[in-house]
């Protein structure tokens, strides 16, 4: 911690040193406070949700049902605090990462290299098994929710769910794809992918009718990658000349790690997935970036 006692500093410079800490730990408070409030909101609607759901298999309906999720509310069953904890750490991306993910995690932590590579690891990964578990077709590859079918009942419910809403989601992002409303990465040929850009296109982006300009979307995940992704493989479908059902789902896999690779929370992963996808280490800037990141100018 930046602080005098840690420096062992005494006097002005220990003075300011502590306010400097504080300064530079102040976005971090921020940043736990809103996490704080969210897993709250999630975690009470998973109580709410807990109790409808219990009360509705009861047979009970309108004044019986409201007086039983208020006195369920106000005093809820152990197992039912633990699945509201569970949801809004889901929710939150905040999730205890499998075996795999956490193994990876305690080994960029012990590796000083590999934590300038990749500085977040647990939250990136759970928004990317959000985003897999709406993609359609690469969501068959989502272990968790192959269990949650398998287990049936209310999980089984939910996992259909997911892939329902991701089918529904990607049938308009085709269409508006096809109306000329929202965009991919653009053409894959680097020429050509320049002159769309000229000619006002832009990448990850929505068009806005009334400013007549492509606003990004970037920002907005987990949702965000799973349209992008979608709208990257209508845009390389495009470019088929003969599809294969095997081609069509190699170009939602090529949107889908498109997209990831733009994120900045994963700029150092996706500028070396850049580099090798282009095959020039002279036109990759992640090492600058991660320089500058290091070396102070």
């Amino acid at each position: 911690a930046i602080s005098a006692e840690a420096l062992e500093l005494k006097g002005v410079i220990g003075t300011a040193t502590d306010y400097m800490g504080e300064a530079l730990r102040m976005p971090g408070r921020f940043l736990a406070a809103a996490d704080d409030f969210s897993k709250m909101l999630n975690f009470n609607g998973e109580i709410r949700a807990l109790a409808l759901r219990e009360g509705k298999n009861k047979g009970l309906t309108e004044q019986a049902l409201s007086e039983f999720i208020e006195n369920y509310v106000k005093s809820p069953k152990n197992s039912a605090i633990e699945l509201a904890r569970e949801y809004a750490s889901y929710q939150t991306f905040t999730k205890e990462l499998g075996k795999v993910g956490g193994a990876y995690q305690e080994f960029v932590g012990s590796h000083p290299l590999l934590k300038v590579l990749n500085p977040f690891v647990r939250t990136p990964i759970n928004l990317t098994k959000y985003s897999l578990e709406r993609t359609p077709i690469l969501n068959a590859l989502s272990s968790q929710l192959r269990a949650d079918i398998a287990a049936g009942g209310v999980k089984r419910d939910l996992a259909l769910a997911k892939i329902s809403t991701g089918m529904a989601a990607a049938a308009a992002t085709l269409l508006l794809v096809k109306s000329g409303y929202i965009t991919g990465q653009g053409p894959r040929d680097k020429r050509i992918n320049d002159e769309w850009r000229q000619a006002g296109w832009s990448p990850n982006s929505v068009y806005d009718p009334e400013e007549k300009k492509f606003v990004s979307w970037g920002r907005v995940d987990p949702f965000s990658t799973i349209v992008s992704a979608v709208a990257t493989f209508a845009e390389v479908a495009d470019e088929l000349d003969d599809p294969a059902i095997e081609q069509y789902a190699a170009g939602l896999v090529v949107g889908f790690l498109d997209n990831l690779s733009s994120k900045t929370y994963l700029y150092t992963i996706g500028g070396l997935y850049d580099m090798i996808r282009s095959g020039n280490l002279g036109e990759s800037t992640v090492f600058k970036r991660m320089a500058g990141s290091i070396v102070p100018t």
